[in-house]
């Protein structure tokens, strides 16, 4: 049963990396024409870009090893999922002047998932 819960928290932090990867792109490609309530100049949002695009990847080769049950990898991949739920909260300030609370509550809400996944799955990792 552990090994379930670790599939089901890989797959989930993969396709977390994907989406933050892919919000990273539109960032850099779009800038601030993504959406009208932010406030921050060009720098920032292409810092912003760049961070997501970062975290996005190495979630997604994070997920991988928690699927190959790498004890590494499960470790990397608890410290990026916190990262990502910091990550929400400093880029809400920084590009909206504060941190979006429906979007804060649901990184946590996904977080919570990933981890407890995670944590639960551990017996399975090599």
């Amino acid at each position: 049963m552990a090994r379930v819960f670790l599939i089901i928290g890989g797959v989930l932090m993969g396709v977390l990396g994907l989406l933050r990867g892919a919000g990273g792109v539109t960032l850099l490609a779009r800038g601030a024409a993504v959406d009208d309530r932010i406030h921050a100049a060009g720098a920032t949002v292409v810092a912003a870009g760049v961070t997501l695009v970062v975290l996005g990847v190495a979630l997604v080769v994070a997920a991988v090893g928690v699927l190959l049950c790498n004890r590494l990898a499960w470790l990397a991949g608890i410290l990026l999922t916190l990262a990502f739920v910091m990550g929400g909260v400093l880029n809400g300030m920084a590009l909206y002047g504060k941190p979006g609370a429906g979007g804060t509550i649901a990184n946590v809400a996904a977080a919570a998932v990933i981890i407890g996944c995670l944590w639960v799955g551990r017996r399975a990792l090599r």
